[in-house]
């Protein structure tokens, strides 16, 4: 495990043939994109002044970071929302609501391989945060 760990990290793209006496399945390659900041700050702001109703100062500028902390959140810096914990005006705030509204349009493009290797499908998905 921690010889692949150690490979990924060094060149982290993989393709992997998976097979047994009679059949190959052979994944094809694919590749995620992601943004390095992923919150619209039109949306951000937006949300802000109707949630809180500040437009400007320093409520607007916490509310802000609140806002793209929550957007921004992982497992290794769920940390930084140290800082709002005991604010009771963030309590009923709903945490999926406000990071669907905030984060930027994404455009997926799936190319879709049928089990048959016979069709090639290609979709590609908005997804709209409003």
């Amino acid at each position: 495990m921690r010889d692949s760990w150690i490979r990924y990290n060094t060149n982290p793209t993989v393709i992997t043939v998976q097979k047994d006496y009679r059949f190959w399945y052979l994944q094809f390659p694919s590749s995620t994109f992601c943004y390095v900041d992923p919150v619209d700050t039109e949306f951000a702001k937006d949300y802000v002044q109707r949630k809180w109703k500040v437009s400007s100062g320093e409520k607007f500028d916490y509310y802000m970071d609140f806002v793209k902390k929550v957007a921004n959140i992982t497992y290794e810096n769920i940390d930084s929302i140290a800082p709002f914990v005991n604010n009771t005006e963030l309590i009923n705030v709903n945490i999926i609501d406000l990071v669907l509204k905030v984060l930027l349009n994404t455009y997926m493009l799936n190319l879709v391989l049928e089990p048959q290797y016979s069709a090639l499908t290609i979709k590609i998905s908005l997804f709209n945060q409003y």
